[in-house]
């Protein structure tokens, strides 16, 4: 498509955007497949209606006037001249980062146990740590995003290398229970958060081709850590205690900072080139309200999933059975997970399942609270590992739906600020859940009520929340029509 503008001299510039336009599109310049350029025409992404989004202000446009075509093209906004190979090998480090978090931030309920037996606390005081890290994981989100903003995608992931290291460094020679919950919780967790947010914004950068595939394939990383990290800190945990393994996993987070030496796309843009400043955050997200209303029901669903993971194995030992079936069902959330992700890659490269996509989302979200209901009731393995199946699959479905349904709602340009925005909440939430959780354990000897209690709040919320996102998208269509009928 065209976008035009008007020049200072009274000229029309019809801007043609070729980026990822197919062959026959760029020898016809009226197919092309986008309004705006990434880089140099920035998409708002705040406008509450679809139809005006990428939308020019109308211009009176006479014959007498002169008219050029600007094609803008990758080669007009490429932020660096690293080949391919850099740019991939940069994207492997960019994987690597997220396994790493993702896998020891959930790895937690192992470490549970041992801080337990270590410092001879109560669950809810130890779960302060997992609230912590799980919070600092979502609410620097928007931070993050900032942060990412103001210095850039290598020097934010020096410096999440930096924090995860140290935070984990500093754990191993931890005198208390109250320095874990600084140093895993805050630092480690802040480190973590910030390699999440640029990680996204990093393929936004790096890449102009197969981004959608490539961002799938980073949500692959949490399942995929979540599988591998668990066994490395057992094994680790068995040879060299809970304080040996904190300190090798912390020269394995000191590797992070590659991502950010191997990712040239900071250079700063030619002179000529008329490039909009980004904010550092734009208070006009908050004005989405349909953003408002996926992000509060994204928030949920990831609180309520961490929380799964960090007391899963704490619940299956409870019951009497080995620390090993605890761990082996975190395996089993993890490779439901997995499968989920590439069941949606398959189906997304096969069919165009874009204007379902928000209705998946939260028939996703309301699946994934019925675990807490039904987990108590299960006395056996076999039907535990069926519920634990089915919300690893309802979860990583979720987790691969979120960005492409953020992207739609918001735009490219917000999308960073998007994340971290909805991972701030989730943060925010995760503060007091396992605590209340831990707590309610701690009075009634048993994980029973406290996850009814959950899984009601999960389901309840979702049903909330998807009905007024109908209610809203109703109303916005129907007084839409009626604009266009006046």
């Amino acid at each position: 498509m065209f976008r035009l503008k008007m020049a200072k001299n009274n000229e029309i510039i019809i801007q043609v955007n070729l980026l990822n336009a197919k062959s026959e599109g760029k020898r016809n310049l009226t197919e092309g497949v986008t309004e705006i350029c990434p880089q140099k025409g920035m998409n708002p992404g705040f406008c509450e209606d679809d139809e005006c989004i990428n939308r020019e202000s109308d211009i009176n446009v006479t014959p007498d006037q002169p008219v050029r075509t600007v094609e803008c093209t990758p080669e007009g906004h490429t932020s660096s001249q690293c080949s391919s190979f850099m740019k991939y090998l940069s994207y492997v480090f960019i994987l690597y980062n997220n396994v790493l978090g993702f896998g020891f931030a959930y790895s937690l309920g192992i470490l549970y146990t041992y801080f337990i037996r270590e410092f001879n606390t109560t669950k809810s005081e130890t779960a302060m740590i997992t609230s912590a890290c799980s919070a600092t994981l979502g609410g620097a989100g928007i931070f993050a995003g900032m942060l990412y903003r103001k210095i850039g995608i290598g020097r934010s992931y020096i410096l999440a290398s930096a924090l995860c290291s140290i935070g984990l460094f500093a754990s191993s020679f931890t005198p208390n229970i109250w320095f874990l919950f600084f140093s895993l919780g805050i630092l480690f967790g802040s480190g973590a958060a910030i390699n999440n947010i640029v990680s996204y914004a990093a393929l936004e950068k790096l890449f102009h081709q197969n981004v959608q595939i490539l961002s799938i394939i980073l949500t692959l990383c949490a399942p995929f850590g979540i599988l591998c990290v668990p066994y490395l800190v057992n094994f680790l945990l068995n040879i060299y205690s809970w304080r040996g393994a904190l300190l090798i996993i912390s020269g394995f987070c000191l590797n992070m900072c590659f991502s950010g030496l191997l990712s040239k796309v900071d250079r700063k843009p030619k002179s000529d080139a008329k490039v909009e400043r980004l904010k550092i955050f734009d208070i006009k997200i908050l004005k989405n309200k349909r953003f408002l209303i996926l992000s509060t029901s994204a928030s949920v669903n990831t609180c309520c999933g961490s929380l799964l993971l960090l007391l899963i194995v704490d619940f299956w030992v409870g019951k009497g059975h080995p620390m090993l079936e605890g761990i082996t069902l975190v395996t089993f959330v993890s490779i439901s997970s997995l499968a989920s992700r590439l069941v949606f890659c398959f189906f997304s490269l096969l069919f165009d399942i874009r204007p379902v996509l928000i209705l998946i989302f939260y028939i996703v979200c309301g699946t994934s609270g019925t675990f807490f209901i039904f987990a108590p009731l299960c006395d056996t393995y076999s039907p535990l590992v069926f519920l634990i199946v089915l919300n690893g699959f309802s979860r990583g479905l979720f987790s691969t739906l979120r960005p492409l349904v953020f992207k739609k709602v918001v735009g490219i340009e917000a999308y960073p600020l998007a994340i971290g925005y909805t991972y701030t909440v989730t943060g925010i939430c995760a503060i007091p859940m396992a605590t209340i959780v831990g707590k309610i354990t701690d009075l009634t000897q048993s994980y029973d009520f406290a996850f009814y209690l959950t899984g009601l709040f999960e389901i309840l919320m979702v049903l909330l929340l998807g009905s007024t996102y109908i209610l809203i998208t109703c109303m916005r269509k129907k007084n839409h029509k009626f604009k266009l009928e006046n």
